[in-house]
């Protein structure tokens, strides 16, 4: 019984570190090591329990605990073996939470890829998009590895954690709670919406002693990135980002325009294109119907005209039914439009729906309303970054005729009255004018942003180019669909033209 006890005792303490981990305020690698070492003398007694034990019941105590241990002692292995075998070095970044409060400080993990250069450049800070996606994670787990790899003929790689985005950082801004919505009605913004903002005091609750969500905001995340500059010994920085990445490189580059060396962006986001054009949606369909040589929009048109005057209710094999209509299907229709692999799918799933067979729509609905965990760091950080009144008007004008509506921008605007937040104002989304030499990439088939951002921003971006991939989407499609678009960067960061200004890639719709 001494043992049993001794065992439960260190799996408790075990778990005690491992679930109320963000509260704690320590130094992020003595939480670490504290993890770590309890899970030695708690894989010691469940070994002794193991032997001991007389029933199958008592061994099965020490069983899943151990199994569990191992699990995260050897994953902690593997990517120590692996970042050693990459010539890969990690490390912490502390910087002030907000500068007013310097003595509350948090931590932002960083991963450093030496160049392979004899004479390296300027570093390349990566960004990662989201927001609240995570650079390192994009680095060991996407397929974008052996761009990372071929850019250390160039500098060093700096792959940043932004702030609250990875549970390695401190504070890591995932609500503890979920939301869900009801499935036996269809769903529209307004109850979408409600379902959400209800979720948000009991996290907010959560954080409240620890963050200050007023500091949470791209013009923080910019000061940040200038704290890693300086960590790094480095007088300018290559800026590398994708998505809310780029956004996040341009607001760097407005607020420190003499520390940025050189620019390359891909899928842009402009200062005032936080909040998607539902033109640019309908576009997006339009080019669609072109390319599908058929009658795609009037065909979606029709399913939603269907669905406003009789929701239908699917019944799913092992799951609840759902009942689905309009906002469904606009929802669902506009996330496919995101990237290439996706926006392939889209004719044939509209082909189903107008026979009456609406399956994928209610799983991904019910994906949708069940079990959603927020991250305060991305309600914050779109909040703060807002829209001018110009940008909020168009919006409004063309949701009204647009086919699906405004579903491309939710939950915002409207979530932010729930959220704290600081707006950075006008000045913060006004155009951006650099004379910094600038690489910009976009793809054709990108449903959030779309090449029409780039060539607003290349407005003031006098030496600036732009490459164009025909038939590549949002995400890994702007990195790797084809070898030529590493070539076009290795060239522009070696000051030599770009191989080539506009690349086609296979597209082909799911038959």
């Amino acid at each position: 019984m001494l043992i049993v006890a001794l065992f439960l005792i260190a799996f408790a303490a075990l778990a005690f570190i491992w679930f109320l981990w963000p509260p704690f305020d320590l130094d992020f690698w003595v939480e670490f090591w504290i993890f770590i070492l309890t899970i030695v003398p708690a894989l010691t007694l469940s070994a002794l329990h193991l032997a001991h034990a007389k029933r199958w019941w008592a061994k099965s105590l020490s069983v899943i605990p151990a199994l569990l241990g191992l699990a995260i002692l050897g994953g902690v292995a593997w990517s120590w073996l692996w970042l050693r075998d990459i010539g890969a070095s990690i490390e912490l970044l502390a910087v002030p939470e907000n500068p007013a409060v310097p003595e509350r400080r948090l931590h932002l993990a960083w991963l450093q890829l030496e160049s392979t250069a004899d004479e390296p450049g300027p570093p390349i800070v990566y960004l990662a998009g989201g927001p609240g996606g995570g650079g390192t994670l994009t680095l060991a787990l996407s397929g974008r590895y052996p761009v990372f790899d071929a850019m250390r003929q160039i500098a060093d790689v700096i792959v940043l954690d932004q702030r609250g985005t990875m549970p390695w950082n401190d504070p890591w801004l995932i609500c503890p709670n979920t939301w869900s919505h009801t499935l036996d009605e269809p769903m529209t913004g307004a109850t979408l919406l409600a379902a959400q903002a209800a979720s948000l005091p009991e996290c907010l609750t959560y954080f409240e002693d620890d963050v200050d969500l007023s500091a949470w905001h791209t013009d923080a995340n910019a000061d940040d990135i200038d704290a890693l500059r300086q960590a790094l010994g480095a007088d300018r920085v290559t800026l590398w980002g994708t998505s809310y990445g780029s956004h996040l490189a341009l607001a760097y580059l407005k607020k420190y325009p003499d520390n940025v060396h050189r620019m390359i962006l891909h899928g842009i986001e402009g200062l005032d294109d936080t909040l998607k054009l539902p033109s640019d949606v309908d576009a997006a369909i339009d080019h669609l119907t072109q390319l599908a040589d058929s009658d795609l929009a009037a065909d979606i048109a029709q399913v939603l005209a269907g669905l406003e005057a009789a929701p239908v209710t699917v019944a799913l094999e092992d799951e609840p039914p759902v009942t689905i209509g309009v906002y469904d299907a606009q929802l669902f229709l506009a996330l496919r439009l995101r990237s290439g692999s996706t926006r392939s799918t889209i004719p044939r799933a509209v082909a189903r729906m107008l026979e009456g067979d609406f399956e994928q729509v209610a799983r991904f609905s019910l994906n949708v309303r069940q079990g959603r965990r927020d991250s305060l760091m991305a309600l914050a950080m779109d909040c703060a970054s807002g829209a001018s009144t110009a940008r909020i008007e168009r919006v409004s004008v063309e949701s009204a005729t647009s086919l699906l509506g405004d579903v491309i921008n939710h939950p915002f605007p409207d979530i932010c009255a729930s959220v704290p937040h600081t707006d950075l104002g006008s000045g913060f989304r006004e155009p951006l004018t650099s004379a910094v030499p600038a690489l910009l990439i976009s793809g054709t088939q990108d449903g959030r942003t779309p090449v029409s951002n780039a060539e607003r921003v290349l407005q003031g971006l006098p030496n600036g180019q732009h490459l164009i991939i025909d038939g590549a989407g949002h995400g890994d499609e702007l990195f790797v669909s084809s070898p030529d678009i590493l070539r076009a960067m290795l060239a522009f960061l070696r000051d030599e033209p770009l191989p080539a200004t506009r690349i086609k890639v296979p597209f082909a719709f799911d038959s």
